[in-house]
Parts: C-alpha cells; sequence; structure tokens
C-alpha cells in the first residue's frame, strides 16, 4: 500500500516541477528575450556569411575537378555548395525576435574607419572631426539602385568633469544638424554619380532614434564595390551614434516624400508641386523684369555705339547685350534664371568629341553642327605636354610633389574626362571674344551633377587656377569659393585620391 503512494507521490512531484519550470519559462524577463534574439540573430548572420566564404572557395575547385574528368567529386561538391546556398537563403524567425530590418547591413564591425571614428558595440562612434570616415569593400554585392538607410542618435556632448556647462558652450557651440557624405569610392564615371548628402538632426535626450533614407537611389554598376561614410565638418559639440548603415534595393513604389492620393483625384507629388510653384514663380518675375530688360538693352545699344572703337570693350557689351536679350526671350537656363555670369555666353546640348589632341581639361565640343575646343576654366589638370611648364609647376605644388609625378597622372585625367563626358549633353558657359582664339574658356555643366571642374577636384586630377585679381561677380565669386572648398575636401580626404596621394614625406 505505501508503494503506490510513493508513486503517487512522485508523479504529483514531477507534475509540480513541470508546471513550476513551464511558468518559469512564461515568465521569462524580457530583457533575456531580446538578449537572446539578438545573439540568435548575430550567431545566423555569422553563419550565413562563413558559409557564403565556404562556398566560394568550393567554386574553383568545382571547375577544376569537372575540367580535369572528375565528374562524381564535382557533383559531390555541386551538391554540397546548394545545401550552403540554401541554408543562407533560409532565415527562420527568431521566437520573441523583433522584425528584420530591410535591405542589406553594412556591418560596423566590418568598416575600415579613420579619423577617430570607432566601432563599438556595433555602432560607430566618435563622429567629431570632419576626417572621421567609415568604408566598407563589398565584392560580391549584387549591381543595382539602393537607397541609403541610416539610423543614428545626436545629442549635445556633456561637459568634462570639472567644466560647467556655460564654459563648454562658449568654447564649442552643439551643432542642431550634421550633414554627412555618403559616396562610392572609384574612378569610374558612374561613380561620381553616387554621392549623396545626409542631414542628421538632433535625437531626444531619452535616446530615442531617428532613421534616415534617401529619396533618390545610388546606381551600383561594377562590382567590386567600395563604399564610405564620412562627416563633411567638425562636430566636437555633439555625441553622434550611427547605429546601423543599410542599403535598401530601390523599388517602383512611389519614392519617399510622395503625397498620399486625395480624395477624388490622384496622387500629387512633391515634385510636381514644386515645378508647379517654380514655373509659376518664373512667369511672375519674368512679368515684373521685362520692362526693365528692355531699357537696359536699349542702354547697351547706346554703349556699343560709344565703343565701338575699343574692340575689347565692344565685345564684352555684345556679350552681355545678348545675355540681357536671353532673358526676355524666355530663353534661361534649364532650371531657371539663367547662370547669370558677367562675359559669358550660355550653350545648352553641346557634345564632346573624341580627339587625339584631348586633354583633362582641354577638349573638343560640337555644338549646332560646329566643333571647337573648349579649355575647363579656373581649373589645371597635369598636363599631357611635359613641356608645359606653367602648368605642370603649378599641379606639382599644389600636390606638393616633384614633376615627374605629375606627368603619370595627365593620361588618367584624359581618360577620366572622355569616359566621364561621352555621350552626355553638355551646358556651357562661354567666355566670348573677337579675337577668335582657337580654344575658348568654358565653364561646364551636367545635368544633375553640376560643375565638372568640382567632380575632376573631387577625384584629385585637378586643382583650382583662379585668374589673377580684378572685379568678380558674385556668381563667379561663389563659383570659385565653391571649387577651393572641394579642393580643401579632397586634400584632407584619408585615403588621399589622386594626386593629393603623390605628396612627397616631410
Amino acid at each position: 500500500m505505501n508503494f503506490p503512494r510513493a508513486i503517487v507521490a512522485l508523479g504529483l512531484t514531477s507534475c509540480l516541477w513541470l508546471a513550476g519550470s513551464k511558468a518559469q519559462a512564461q515568465a521569462e524577463p524580457e530583457e533575456l528575450v531580446k538578449l537572446r534574439a539578438a545573439f540568435e540573430s548575430k550567431a545566423r548572420i555569422a553563419s550565413t556569411l562563413w558559409n557564403d566564404y565556404y562556398n566560394r572557395a568550393l567554386a574553383p575547385i568545382e571547375t577544376e575537378l569537372a575540367a580535369a574528368g572528375d565528374y562524381e567529386q564535382a557533383r559531390a561538391i555541386k551538391s554540397r555548395r546548394d545545401e550552403l546556398a540554401a541554408m543562407s537563403a533560409a532565415t527562420p524567425p527568431v521566437p520573441g525576435a523583433p522584425a528584420a530590418a530591410p535591405g542589406i547591413l553594412l556591418p560596423a564591425a566590418q568598416a575600415k574607419c579613420s579619423g577617430v571614428v570607432s566601432e563599438r558595440a556595433g555602432s560607430l562612434v566618435g563622429w567629431r572631426t570632419s576626417s572621421c570616415a567609415a568604408e566598407w569593400m563589398l565584392p560580391r554585392l549584387t549591381p543595382g539602385a539602393y537607397h541609403v538607410q541610416i539610423t543614428y542618435t545626436m545629442q549635445d556632448r556633456v561637459p568634462e568633469p570639472g567644466t560647467s556647462a556655460l564654459a563648454t558652450r562658449t568654447v564649442v557651440e552643439p551643432a542642431t544638424t550634421a550633414i554627412f557624405s555618403f559616396r562610392e569610392v572609384s574612378l569610374l564615371a558612374s561613380a561620381s554619380k553616387n554621392l549623396r548628402a545626409l542631414t542628421l538632426e538632433k535625437t531626444p535626450a531619452s535616446g530615442e532614434v531617428k532613421t534616415l533614407t534617401t529619396t533618390v537611389p545610388i546606381d551600383l554598376s561594377k562590382p567590386p564595390f567600395t563604399l564610405r561614410l564620412a562627416t563633411t565638418a567638425s562636430y566636437p559639440g555633439n555625441v553622434i551614434v550611427v547605429q546601423s548603415v543599410r542599403l535598401v534595393p530601390a523599388t517602383n513604389a512611389a519614392p519617399v516624400g510622395a503625397l498620399a492620393p486625395v480624395e477624388g483625384g490622384s496622387a500629387v507629388s512633391l515634385t510636381s508641386e514644386l515645378e508647379q510653384l517654380r514655373k509659376a514663380h518664373a512667369q511672375q518675375l519674368a512679368d515684373v523684369r521685362k520692362p526693365v530688360i528692355e531699357a537696359y538693352v536699349t542702354s547697351l545699344s547706346a554703349l556699343k555705339s560709344e565703343a565701338s572703337d575699343a574692340d575689347d570693350l565692344a565685345s564684352i557689351v555684345e556679350s552681355e547685350s545678348r545675355r540681357a536679350r536671353k532673358m526676355i526671350e524666355g530663353l534661361p537656363s534649364k532650371g531657371g534664371g539663367g547662370m547669370g555670369l558677367d562675359n559669358f555666353e550660355e550653350v545648352s546640348g553641346a557634345k564632346f568629341v573624341p580627339d587625339p589632341s584631348n586633354s583633362g581639361d582641354r577638349f573638343k565640343v560640337e555644338h549646332d553642327g560646329r566643333q571647337f575646343f573648349v579649355r575647363l576654366a579656373w581649373v589645371v589638370c597635369p598636363p599631357v605636354d611635359p613641356n608645359d611648364n606653367r602648368a605642370l609647376k603649378h599641379v606639382a605644388t599644389k600636390f606638393g610633389c616633384d614633376a615627374d609625378d605629375v606627368v603619370s597622372l595627365a593620361l588618367a585625367a584624359k581618360e577620366f574626362t572622355a569616359l566621364y563626358l561621352e555621350g552626355h549633353p553638355l551646358q556651357l558657359l562661354l567666355r566670348q571674344s573677337k579675337k577668335h582664339e582657337n580654344t575658348i574658356t568654358a565653364l561646364v555643366f551636367l545635368e544633375d551633377i553640376g560643375l565638372f571642374q568640382g567632380v575632376l577636384i573631387d577625384h584629385g586630377l585637378a586643382v583650382v587656377d583662379a585668374p589673377p585679381g580684378g572685379t568678380r561677380g558674385g556668381m563667379e565669386t561663389g563659383f570659385l569659393g565653391s571649387l577651393q572648398d572641394r579642393e580643401n575636401a579632397a586634400r584632407a580626404q584619408k585615403p588621399a585620391p589622386g594626386g593629393w596621394a603623390l605628396k612627397n614625406a616631410p
């Protein structure tokens, strides 16, 4: 009689133990569940990465075995590679884990950091100076269009112990926004179009994160890819933490910024609304300024008659008259307003013409059936002609290297210009003259890119060559200042692009 009671007691004890275990499992702390989910997610990502490496290592072995006629071993390796691919493709959900973020993660641990930025607990921290950057090499990324998505926090830096907040703010004022750049690092012509400016805004002190996604995707075409996230200025008064950087494949869905459909009508995008406002504004300005411009043209005509004996002055007056008449006729540059630079004439729809005598900063173009050479204004590339002492000395001095090293860059600049400009419509601002020079000085613009001179400077293939003294208009001063800023940024870039990498060691 005691034996059955012992069994019953043991059964009741087991049931109570199982019930207690179940209750304990159900009562697991939320933090433990999240921690376990994060661990399993990282383990799955790491195993997927190693499976991919193993798969790629087996590929050449499979090819060699097949070429040698050992088809049985080749099939066995092929079967194993298929298994690895299936394991990488399978992403079973982790119980209790949050939904996976979309896109391709660029792991902070795999970033090559420069400046004072570093990886800490899966995030990138230390974005304090303009030399900070994180770079990823992606040899296996599938080409295509991707939006760049950044998750971050940005807060005011806490004063050091013993320093009052007032004293700290007097020296360094925290910024409310931070401008970052994201770009593809390559000398390919298409890479320069993959430059995006990212404006990070200050986040709440509670630690709430923000996510920023570019509205215009980057277009990655030729692997391997190197992508770089960098600061464009110094932010010593802030603590910026980039928690994640992702590439989200672009789809045919409406871009961010599109308005939802309104009742009784179709969807209206912000781009369309902005274009309508721009057109209405341009028309209002045209109506107001037309009588003023007509009076200006009349005054120029009288001045031209008086200056007929002075060849240079007559040329300047004639150029200004043409520019003014275009404003009356409604022929400004695309985007409204015209360039408005004194003594420059605007030409749209020109084409680059391949020619053996082309160089990085001098090349042939065609417009309305006429072919002529243009030389880029305000910059100079390493000269193709080693006897061009003036250009050679100027470029070598800027790059801080020997003249012999500069000559080696001349061909690279020439090929870059040809690859970048060929096949694209060019907008030119030509400096006119009655002297009928063989080469015309020009500012060269590309749609959606801007001033081509700046692109050459960004890649270390040209340096600023500002014209000597004299009075300059506001727009000319602005363009020159922008080119100088880009040169300073290229000089400080790590790793140094183009000619800046030739600098002699001190």
